[in-house]
């Protein structure tokens, strides 16, 4: 589905600079059906302002394309308004395909659905989050030591990470390095929501927020949306939890979590969690905890646990705790070959970049 996807889209960035080249008659093109309206926005980037809202079937002139294909700038026929796009909910008026609602997509590799759950409800909280001045292009990690490593993304923001085969990735590591999420770009982001040994019920304590960085009587999670501004939170806890608080408490802990995400218009995107050797009755039910949650928030789900159940000693080092690592060391937590898939962290910052592309694609340039 993701590559049939991505032809369309590719064929249609491509008419769409066939379109524009000198001497050319322009095909006049569409605001494609999708569910929600189209922006018209003021620059290439979800950053501009909203000039107008375009319906399905408005009819549109390009004027030209940005240099990544990703957005058009479009003179409006109803209006003569000009402004630009996302390329990929744009058509040619006789496009042979007739127009069909937008379908959300989950991510699935090697037949494993790493992530479901993103639909109307993400367009929504992003929406709301926009309004209460987030940041379209940033994202903040929220979790214990398998989130608080360097080894969980801090490579791909130094830019070390080799792409292979999935090179269509590229659009996300650059549209979320941008911007600084506080002191660095999203993905070395030193988040003051995640620390060794946290559990979920801590993001709910200020005497665990920062001193110098949070408001009195402020929780860590409360402060790292304030301080931060984010549009997605890519969060993990359970490792410290299981085994040590039952699953009653761990759900209403959980549940916090993901409703103070949502009241700050933050798109919550909760992990299952690796197995632990020493709890492994504990872990199934948590992670059953974990999907049912995003199921009743309506939230997207990462489900790395399943994914981990593909790897050779399921993704985990030696402590039987947190996921192995690559034998390159630091540098190769961002490579992405498929020899280096078979190591847990590597794994999961592939998977954690794949749904900040997912995200990309069908909230954020949708909305």
């Amino acid at each position: 589905m993701r590559i049939g996807r991505l032809l369309l889209l590719c064929i249609v960035v491509v008419s769409l600079v066939i379109l524009v080249l000198p001497g050319t008659a322009q095909e006049q093109m569409q605001v494609m059906e999708m569910g929600s309206r189209l922006r018209l926005r003021d620059m290439p980037n979800t950053g501009g302002n909203t000039l107008q809202f375009l319906n399905a079937g408005e009819q549109l002139s390009i004027v030209q394309v940005s240099d990544d294909g990703m957005w058009t700038e479009v003179e409006v026929a109803s209006t003569g308004l000009q402004g630009w796009v996302a390329s990929q909910f744009i058509e040619p008026v006789n496009a042979s395909t007739p127009p069909s609602e937008f379908e959300f997509n989950d991510v699935v590799y090697n037949g494993v659905t790493i992530l479901s759950g993103v639909n109307q409800n993400a367009v929504d909280i992003f929406l709301r989050g926009q309004e209460m001045g987030n940041r379209a292009n940033v994202f903040t990690k929220v979790g214990d030591s398998i989130t608080f490593t360097p080894w969980f993304l801090d490579e791909i923001g130094d830019g070390n990470y080799i792409l292979d085969e999935h090179d269509y990735l590229q659009n996300a590591i650059d549209y979320f390095s941008t911007e600084p999420a506080r002191d660095e770009n999203s993905f070395k982001h030193n988040s003051v929501a995640m620390a060794n040994g946290w559990n979920a019920g801590l993001m709910q304590d200020s005497d665990y927020a920062d001193p110098f960085l949070c408001d009195i009587e402020e929780t860590p999670l409360e402060c790292e949306y304030r301080i931060t501004r984010p549009a997605i939170a890519l969060i993990m806890f359970g490792t410290n939890d299981v085994g040590f608080i039952d699953g009653y408490t761990f759900r209403i802990n959980m549940e916090w979590v993901v409703q103070i995400s949502i009241d700050n218009g933050v798109i919550p995107v909760i992990s299952t969690i690796p197995n632990r050797l020493d709890k492994q009755e504990e872990v199934p039910l948590f992670n059953a905890i974990i999907r049912d949650i995003a199921r009743k928030y309506n939230i997207p789900l990462w489900d790395y646990k399943a994914i981990l159940d593909t790897l050779p000693g399921e993704g985990l080092s030696g402590d039987g705790v947190h996921p192995n690592s690559s034998p390159r060391g630091g540098v190769g937590q961002g490579d992405f070959t498929a020899i280096n898939l078979d190591y847990g962290f590597p794994m999961r910052n592939f998977n954690a970049v794949q749904i900040l592309q997912s995200l990309l694609e069908q909230v954020i340039l949708r909305a």
